[in-house]
């Protein structure tokens, strides 16, 4: 298995514990952060680290790189796949959001998550 994707995760996991990933969000006017995909299988050999992100309704959607480097810093990595939910196609939303296991890091609004789940579900 590759413990280092693994351990990427666990440094975002520690991020969102600490407040780090909420300060980042803060930054970059997220309101969702979700990890999904084969990270969270431990059967699966993860080559990457899936993370959905959606930016909030002032975000700034097009500054995508300016957040993958403060990923990057965060997670010690430069294998993230990053999906940015608000131009995600309804199928690409649904597998970021509704699989079994894929966890929000950081919802910082009321139920965001759930929400964005049962609109992915039902945008198809």
């Amino acid at each position: 298995m590759n413990e280092s994707v693994r351990a990427e995760h666990a440094h975002l996991r520690e991020a969102a514990t600490h407040g780090t990933l909420a300060a980042l969000c803060d930054r970059q006017d997220l309101d969702l952060v979700v990890v999904f995909g084969s990270v969270l299988d431990p059967d699966t050999d993860p080559r990457d680290l899936d993370v959905a992100v959606r930016f909030g309704p002032g975000g700034g959607a097009q500054d995508t790189l300016r957040l993958l480097n403060d990923l990057y810093e965060l997670t010690g990595s430069e294998r993230i796949d990053l999906m940015v939910l608000n131009r995600a196609a309804p199928l690409a939303r649904e597998r970021a959001l509704i699989p079994v296991g894929a966890r929000p890091c950081q919802d910082l609004g009321d139920l965001k998550f759930g929400l964005s789940s049962v609109a992915a579900r039902t945008s198809r």
